[in-house]
């Protein structure tokens, strides 16, 4: 038998496709996979609640994390990649193994990733992304940037040929500025619980809005834990969001580049220089207004 899919397993965020076409700027909005299957089962409990991986549980998680052990920037960065994603991250060149007994190298999970080696200096670009992702996330501001002068490789298996690239990563989470906007007030319907303390930007919105924004995808969203692959259509709850769950992400989606359109500061820091530098436009704030209100 022969099985088809959606190329998810090979290359999951369709940035691939545009390095073939040799697009300059790629803009990639990433919703991180639940990330209990990529770290060590030991540290299942640190990178998820309730079934999803919020941004809040990566940054804990790489700072705080046990395995892979060590406190120096690099066990950071190697913690970060795993909870972040592996299938972004071979990209760059990285690869996740299986580890059998005794610490010892198995086999490599997902065994088509390291094919998708297309840029080079791929961990400081990484180190460079979580470094930069980390600053606007302890400020609260949308997790916006962009990898500037990518450098493309040869790759045979994608087709790609050398050449430079802006890579912009848009990162969906949920801020407690945003949250408290819409959820603050008891007057709303939509209410807004704070994280613990000492872990910022990491409360939730109350049921039934407590998956927003990390809605789980129709092979996560089934109405049965064990999904059986020969009966698979029957299983998928492809009417499992409500249109008020999935115009709130939508709504966090564009309070996020409305934040980012002119730019994203931290302490006086330019991390991110803005959508309007980007598209070299310039509009008025009723402009903008009437531009998302359209949209």
């Amino acid at each position: 038998d022969l099985e088809f899919g959606d190329g998810g397993t090979n290359d999951a965020h369709a940035i691939l496709p545009l390095i073939q076409q040799q697009v300059e700027n790629i803009i990639s909005v990433m919703n991180p996979d639940p990330a209990k299957g990529y770290v060590p089962s030991s540290q299942a409990e640190l990178v998820t609640c309730d079934g999803v991986t919020r941004y809040a549980d990566i940054y804990h998680y790489s700072m705080s994390g046990t395995e892979p052990p060590g406190d120096s920037p690099d066990s950071r960065l190697d913690r970060w990649i795993l909870a972040f994603g592996p299938p972004f991250a071979s990209l760059f060149g990285w690869m996740s193994m299986e580890v059998k007994k005794d610490n010892e190298p198995g086999s490599i999970r997902n065994a088509s990733q390291p094919l998708n080696a297309v840029f080079r200096h791929g961990r400081s670009r990484l180190l460079e992304l979580m470094l930069s992702l980390n600053k606007l996330f302890l400020a609260g501001l949308p997790l916006v940037y962009t990898l500037r002068e990518l450098e493309v490789l040869q790759n045979p298996f994608w087709g790609t040929t050398p050449y430079t690239c802006h890579l912009t990563v848009i990162c969906y989470y949920l801020p407690d500025t945003f949250g408290q906007q819409v959820g603050g007030s008891t007057k709303n319907s939509v209410h807004f619980v704070p994280g613990p303390q000492g872990l910022p930007n990491s409360g939730r919105f109350a049921s039934p809005y407590q998956h927003v924004p990390e809605l789980k995808i129709a092979m996560e969203n089934t109405r049965q834990k064990c999904i059986d692959w020969k009966r698979l259509h029957p299983y998928l709850d492809v009417s499992g969001y409500s249109p008020g769950q999935i115009n709130l992400t939508a709504y966090l989606g564009t309070w996020m580049i409305d934040q980012a359109w002119d730019g994203l500061n931290v302490e006086g820091e330019q991390i991110f220089g803005g959508f309007a530098q980007m598209f070299q436009l310039k509009c008025s704030d009723d402009e903008r207004r009437d531009f998302h209100r359209r949209g």
